[in-house]
């Protein structure tokens, strides 16, 4: 079996270890999440760029709260679609 990160609306996580997660799961950080294997986070919003996705994806929580899950498109960074939730590999 392998570890996964799972991600679901509203649901209350701590950015702190989900930013060490990523990075333990071969993640980089990044300023502008550009290729697949990117993370970067600003405030309250981390975007992420999953190995096993075809877009990047943003996190936007609000008080630790997952606010809202989408998908980026990855050079204009406009939305693609809204999701409910995510495993991230």
């Amino acid at each position: 079996m392998f570890d996964t990160i799972k991600i679901h609306l509203s649901e209350e996580i701590d950015i702190e270890k989900l930013l060490t997660d990523l990075v333990e799961f071969g993640y980089r950080f990044s300023k502008r999440v550009s290729e697949e294997g990117d993370f970067a986070a600003l405030g309250d919003t981390v975007t992420i760029y999953p190995l096993t996705f075809a877009y990047p994806l943003r996190i936007e929580l609000d008080c630790n709260k997952v606010d809202r899950i989408r998908s980026l498109d990855p050079i204009t960074y406009d939305p693609v679609e809204d999701h409910n939730a995510a495993i991230i590999l």
